[in-house]
């Protein structure tokens, strides 16, 4: 397999795609994670609570989010490079 056909995700193969939805995911709950322990360590030291836990979570689920739509989109124009190759 040629080093592009790697790059592109072509001959990715059952397990890679399995392996890619995987940290799409993992980068959706790990982002939100993030978010709500920083707002909940935020929320402690300030006295805030819960105003900067729900914020926390809130940023952290759009940064998650917005990793997912980075990463649907790359997959996407990957394809049509590969499509537009054959």
């Amino acid at each position: 397999m040629a080093q592009d056909d790697r790059k592109s995700g072509e001959g990715r193969g059952s397990l890679g795609n399995l392996m890619w939805v995987s940290s799409v995911g993992a980068e959706l709950v790990l982002c939100t994670a993030l978010g709500l322990l920083a707002g909940y360590w935020l929320d402690s030291q300030l006295g805030w609570s819960p105003s900067l836990t729900l914020a926390g979570f809130v940023l952290g689920t759009a940064a998650g989010g917005w990793e997912v739509y980075r990463a649907v989109r790359r997959l996407g124009r990957e394809e049509n490079r590969s499509d537009s190759r054959k």
